[in-house]
């Protein structure tokens, strides 16, 4: 088995999604394959923004905004 892992650039807007997508359906037909996404672009920092401010019941809702804000254009062609 072959564990293929992809960094957050490489998961940094739609279009690199879809290459990435192309990658391992390729490589599953051939053999069994794991897959390792990392969180796209600079989103990583407002994930732990959240987690930290959840931590210290802060209300989530702002980062929540800004985790939804970052994300949603990435499916936008």
């Amino acid at each position: 088995m072959k564990v293929l892992k992809f960094g957050g650039t490489s998961l940094a807007n739609y279009k690199k999604m879809i290459c990435v997508a192309k990658i391992i359906i390729k490589k599953f037909q051939y053999e069994p394959i794991a897959v390792v996404l990392s969180a796209p672009g600079k989103s990583t920092d407002f994930i732990l923004n959240a987690i930290e401010a959840s931590n210290r019941n802060e209300n989530i809702l702002l980062y929540i905004q800004k985790i939804k804000s970052f994300f949603f254009p990435l499916f936008l062609n």
